[in-house]
């Protein structure tokens, strides 16, 4: 699985926002997020030509500045 837990959000989860520590958790058990990662899929682009699919194909993440590698 590429990226990180973000994908495996579900409506209704508890996420702790610590601002001054820049991070993110979710708070849901391992097990459960072992669970949610056997059962994901890559889902598929919605855009699959032109400059908007090469963005989505090539751009880095945004903690390292969203630019076309």
């Amino acid at each position: 699985m590429e990226g990180g837990i973000i994908a495996l959000v579900k409506n209704g989860d508890i996420i702790e926002l610590d601002i001054p520590s820049r991070t993110l958790k979710l708070k849901v058990t391992k097990a459960e997020l072992a669970k949610r990662r056997k059962k994901w899929k890559r889902p598929e682009p919605k855009i699959k030509s032109g400059w908007l699919s090469r963005y989505a194909r090539c751009v880095t993440s945004a903690n390292t500045g969203a630019i076309l590698e």
